[in-house]
């Protein structure tokens, strides 16, 4: 059955992985629409990622505080599944290279609520380039592989 939902969390996220200008925007309202669940039951892992979107549209755009703030909402739902942990580990290495305080306070919450750490390198890095973006990274890999599949 088609969840048209779903697809517009597809597209919020395809636009925040191609930094794209309406990938903030996008997110925004489909945390909205998540959050106004009105009489049904709310979809709390949809909801969780559609932080974590939110937060990579936001540090794409050098909202970093903001970032921080929606990606510790999603780490402390207790909804993200292991794979999610890349993303999350992306953020917190952008926010650490822009020297946002919370920076700490989000990896500690990503340590005690998926029981791993972040690497620490990445906590201490000063990137030129957003660190989502460089080699090794999941989305530098998303990014690859869109490039092969689609030419672009």
């Amino acid at each position: 059955m088609y969840d048209p939902q779903k697809a517009d969390v597809y597209v919020a996220t395809t636009l925040t992985w191609l930094d794209d200008t309406a990938a903030e925007p996008a997110a925004r309202a489909v945390l909205a629409a998540l959050e106004d669940h009105g009489a049904t039951p709310p979809r709390r892992r949809r909801i969780a990622l559609a932080r974590l979107d939110l937060g990579l549209a936001l540090v794409n755009v050098g909202k970093h505080d903001e970032a921080t703030a929606s990606v510790l909402d999603a780490v402390r739902s207790g909804r993200l599944a292991p794979v999610d942990r890349p993303r999350v580990r992306e953020i917190i290495a952008a926010v650490a290279a822009r020297g946002v305080p919370e920076a700490r306070e989000l990896a500690d919450a990503y340590r005690a609520e998926l029981g791993e750490q972040p690497d620490e390198r990445a906590l201490c890095r000063r990137a030129s380039a957003p660190h989502i973006f460089q080699d090794g990274g999941a989305l530098s890999r998303s990014m690859r592989w869109l490039k092969r599949s689609f030419g672009f």
